[in-house]
């Protein structure tokens, strides 16, 4: 598996939450959404294009390295002809993020890395307004784990331990999202 860490960090950073026309707030952290999107952007895919999908296959993890504290602004748009309303828009200020992606597609992962140091479309941190400060941070590490535990669940060696094909999917996402987060910790240290 090779995974790639992106060091998100900007003035102002949002991810949407709960949205309604007058109050917008925004996730505590980003959302495995908000950051394929920006990869898709990156890559030159639009919204409506279907490779977005398959974007989706990517293992995600992110780490919070510094809090952000909440800022709300408002705007002033205008609602109907004639008709002006106040709209409330949550972001974090000053937060920094590491957030990876990782594929068995070490192409794609080479692609993705490429692509957010040459961006087709311009990139922002949840909304338009929130570009990033940099990619600096873009590392990409090829992870092989051997451990036995690794093995048995996936099924590729006798145990005598039963695990159901469900059980063992369920538990290959979440030693593959501790492989990254692991990873996450050695790559990028606060």
């Amino acid at each position: 598996m090779k995974t790639l860490t992106i060091k998100l960090t900007a003035p102002l950073q949002a991810y949407g939450n709960e949205a309604s026309f007058e109050r917008r707030t925004s996730w505590p952290a980003p959302s495995k959404s908000a950051v394929v999107g920006m990869i898709a952007a990156a890559l030159g895919m639009r919204r409506e294009d279907e490779r977005i999908k398959s974007l989706n296959d990517l293992a995600y993890a992110v780490r919070v390295d510094q809090i952000g504290k909440t800022m709300t602004e408002f705007q002033t748009v205008e609602w109907k002809p004639g008709t002006r309303k106040l709209t409330y828009r949550d972001h974090y200020q000053d937060a920094v993020y590491v957030a990876a992606v990782g594929s068995e597609d070490e192409e794609l992962i080479g692609k993705i890395e490429y692509a957010l140091k040459h961006p087709r479309f311009q990139l922002y941190l949840g909304r338009r307004a929130c570009p990033p400060a940099a990619f600096c941070g873009l590392k990409v590490l090829r992870i092989r784990i051997q451990l036995k535990c690794w093995k048995i669940c996936l099924g590729r060696q006798k145990s005598g331990i039963k695990i159901s094909k469900s059980g063992r999917q369920n538990l290959r996402l979440k030693l593959l999202l501790t492989r990254i987060y692991c990873q996450m910790l050695l790559l990028h240290k606060p």
